[in-house]
């Protein structure tokens, strides 16, 4: 899709039959954006030549108008107007207008600037002999501006946008909070239009998966909040084992926390921080041999990583974080479910003393889950994952004496685990994590991330942020993000030192900059995946009223060279909002 806007601009003294043989033609221009939402200006200025003597003679026009700080919307007084030349110039009065006499007729380029202000510079036809009008927006902020707050009176925010031809705008509500939703009015010219190329559809067992394992999340918030983080838990017992040897573990059935099955297993291999057990059914997937490789994996990349970054698994059962971790393989974690969508689990409630969780039983020891029908990047990638939550809870929990993590934040690190262990968005198709932005992608504005659903998209929209955060402040952010007592947006915006809302705000423009090829800067931007990596591009909010919840996603697009270029009202909600502009 593309947008086209084609100007004439014809300046000419005098007409002689003679021009028709000697008449120049230049000054074509060509711009256009990025990717398939273009935006032509072409501008064919004619040199005209004079009767009697010839020559060229250039004839010169006026321009005026306001310049506007968009940060306030308020008039820039004493602002510098200007030919990007230099000559001629001026400078705003006092009610920010502006007249600019002696400028050369045709297509020109004006500079405003204002102390503090960003420069902007725009274009304008100047006829001969007559005045043009031009507005300027500016604002504090770097294109592409993160305009925010703005303009909040009485629970109303106003943002104007100025810009080239191509504007992309995405808006934000900051912070948890906030809680509340906002009412979204948007005023611009020629909409831009986009689905994306991608859609994805999850399965009824994708959503019941996705449910399992938020309710897990929300468990082990409820049991860190109710039980003695200390004495709740005996003291941590040493035993030796062999492989080969047998071992009894309870297990979720199917994504049912009221299915609790028993079932044996067959240590197959061990290493220095892993025992891996396969279900006694499933022997026939995973041979000794194969067990080998797995944990030489594990040790190698998955254990080694995840504990550099998010720190050390310690509790009651593993009270140095170094001892070994029980990998249990079986079918019972897909259990009825088709499709093995339940990959694996950590269950909070196996670090606490059987009866702990009421009926569901506890194998007392540091383990993870993992679906006995998965291919191997799905299987290593999911013991990052899986080992991730397992780091998460015990340093919260167990270390710092805190409450569990929220789950938009665990679910987003623990996706972010399966790429520092190059099991992610680098698997491609075979990964657990394109997939899953793509479903964002295709209807970011029905998700908030305060309120974190069990849906494909919500996962997605975590995984994209906190790949963004790693890509921005490097992988050091996760494990600071972890070794905290804090939790939700209060430790987002300590790690950081931004407000929840701006670091969103920020992260969307990287996702426009990523998915249409802006080539924005930091902190506009990602450094570890593409446009191509995620095969997708976000669906656009159409123009007309909108609401938006707070920590949530809407992406506007725009197209116009006129000022304002757009306007977005946004109101209720009790915190200031953000929103971010670039083009």
């Amino acid at each position: 899709m593309g947008f086209s806007d084609l100007r004439l601009s014809v300046s000419q003294w005098g007409v002689c039959l003679m021009c028709a043989l000697g008449r120049r033609f230049g000054g074509v221009r060509l711009s256009s954006g990025l990717h398939s939402l273009a935006s032509v200006l072409v501008v064919l200025s004619v040199a005209a030549c004079g009767g009697g003597g010839g020559g060229l003679v250039t004839t010169t026009g006026t321009v005026s108008g306001l310049v506007t700080n968009l940060d306030n919307n308020s008039p820039v007084a004493g602002a510098a107007v200007s030919r990007s030349s230099g000559s001629p110039s001026t400078t705003t009065g006092s009610d920010g207008r502006y007249t600019l006499a002696n400028v050369p007729s045709g297509q020109q380029t004006l500079v405003a600037s204002g102390s503090g202000l960003q420069s902007v510079q725009r274009t304008v036809s100047v006829p001969s002999q007559g005045t043009a009008t031009l507005n300027f927006g500016l604002t504090k902020f770097p294109d592409p501006a993160i305009i925010g707050p703005s303009n909040y009176q009485g629970g109303m925010a106003t943002v104007n946008i100025v810009g080239a031809s191509a504007i992309y705008v995405a808006t934000i509500a900051p912070k948890s909070t906030d809680g509340g939703s906002y009412t979204l009015q948007a005023i611009g010219l020629s909409f831009m239009q986009t689905a994306p190329t991608t859609r994805v559809t999850p399965s009824a067992a994708v959503a019941t998966a996705l449910t399992f394992h938020t309710k897990l999340r929300e468990l082990g918030q409820q049991l860190a909040m109710r039980a003695p983080r200390a004495s709740a838990v005996p003291k941590a017992q040493v035993q030796t084992v062999t492989v080969g040897s047998q071992g009894t573990f309870w297990v979720v059935v199917g994504g049912s926390l009221t299915n609790q099955q028993q079932t044996s297993a067959t240590l197959q291999a061990s290493s220095t921080h892993g025992l891996l057990y396969v279900d006694n059914a499933d022997l026939a997937s995973m041979s000794s041999a194969q067990a080998a490789s797995v944990l030489q994996t594990w040790e190698a990349q998955i254990y080694s990583t995840d504990t550099s970054v998010f720190g050390l698994p310690q509790n009651t059962y593993n009270s140095n974080g170094q001892g070994q971790i029980t990998i249990l393989i079986t079918h019972l974690v897909q259990g009825p479910l088709s499709g093995g969508t339940i990959i694996g689990y950590f269950f909070p409630c196996d670090l606490y003393a059987d009866g702990t969780c009421g009926n569901l039983h506890s194998n007392q020891a540091d383990i993870i889950y993992l679906n006995a029908n998965l291919n191997d990047a799905l299987l290593k990638g999911d013991m990052a994952h899986e080992f991730q939550h397992l780091i998460n809870y015990s340093q919260h929990v167990f270390v710092f004496g805190s409450a569990a993590e929220t789950t938009w934040i665990d679910e987003g690190l623990a996706m972010l685990a399966e790429d520092l262990v190059g099991y992610g968005y680098q698997a491609g198709s075979s990964s657990n994590t394109v997939g899953v932005a793509q479903a964002f992608l295709a209807a970011p504005s029905a998700i908030s991330l305060w309120n974190f659903s069990s849906t494909v998209a919500n996962y997605g929209a975590a995984w994209l942020l906190f790949r963004y955060l790693a890509d921005r402040f490097g992988n050091q952010i996760a494990g600071r993000l972890v070794q905290t007592a804090q939790t939700g947006s209060t430790n987002l915006e300590t790690q950081t030192g931004e407000a929840s809302g701006q670091i969103l705000s920020e992260e969307a423009m990287a996702i426009l900059n990523t998915t249409f090829n802006l080539g924005l800067p930091s902190p506009y931007t990602y450094t570890s995946i593409n446009a191509a990596t995620l095969g997708t591009t976000p669906a656009f909010t159409s123009s007309g009223s909108a609401t938006l919840n707070s920590g949530g996603y809407r992406f506007y697009g725009f197209n116009s060279s006129l000022f304002p270029a757009a306007q977005i009202s946004l109101q209720a909600g009790s915190a200031i909002p953000w929103a971010g502009a670039g083009h």
